[in-house]
């Protein structure tokens, strides 16, 4: 019967065999790997048979492939001439800025001014569905003038669940909001 520290010693070196026979098996892995193109080695970093050293190794075969293209800074532009504004300038930008100017024009055209009623009344008006009826305003009530002549305004006052309803008004029965 062998001796425990005998045991021991026999463990140890078939470890240490075993531990060398999977570092040459890493090593010749690794140099199959080399030959092989870059696709191959990528799906390859995770190989089981590689050992840290190699796996590391493998990468670092991989990092010039992988590397990011360095971008030089944009050079400083000269001012733009004319002739270079004209040549930016093509039909599709001339089209969207004749659309946004007219859209703003009728913007400013619909929107009308604000003003406060000065006293309560009731007026005749065109309701939201196009019906003629009556349309109380109370004073202190924001309306806002679509238009005006010297002796009246044509307002417009939102209704809650209705929509706008139009009428004629006095001036005299209108101010300038004060802020």
């Amino acid at each position: 019967m062998s001796k425990p520290g005998d045991r021991l010693a026999d463990a140890r070196r078939a470890a240490n065999a075993a531990q060398a026979d999977v570092a040459a098996a890493s090593r010749d892995r690794l140099a199959e790997l080399l030959r092989q193109p870059a696709h191959a080695r990528l799906e390859a970093l995770n190989d089981p048979a590689l050992e840290p050293a190699e796996r590391e190794q493998l990468r670092r075969s991989l990092a010039p492939l992988l590397a990011e293209k360095k971008r030089s800074a944009p050079k400083p532009k000269a001012p733009l001439t004319g002739r270079d504004f004209s040549a930016l300038l093509n039909w599709k930008v001339a089209a969207i800025l004749i659309v946004g100017a007219g859209a703003s024009v009728a913007a400013a055209r619909s929107g009308g001014q604000r003003a406060i009623m000065t006293r309560s009344t009731e007026v005749r008006a065109i309701l939201s569905n196009g019906s003629v009826g009556w349309l109380p305003l109370a004073r202190g009530q924001a309306v806002v003038v679509t238009g005006r002549d010297q002796r009246e305004a044509t307002i417009r006052v939102w209704q809650a669940r209705e929509g706008y309803a139009r009428a004629q008004v006095p001036l005299e029965l209108l101010a300038a909001p004060t802020r």
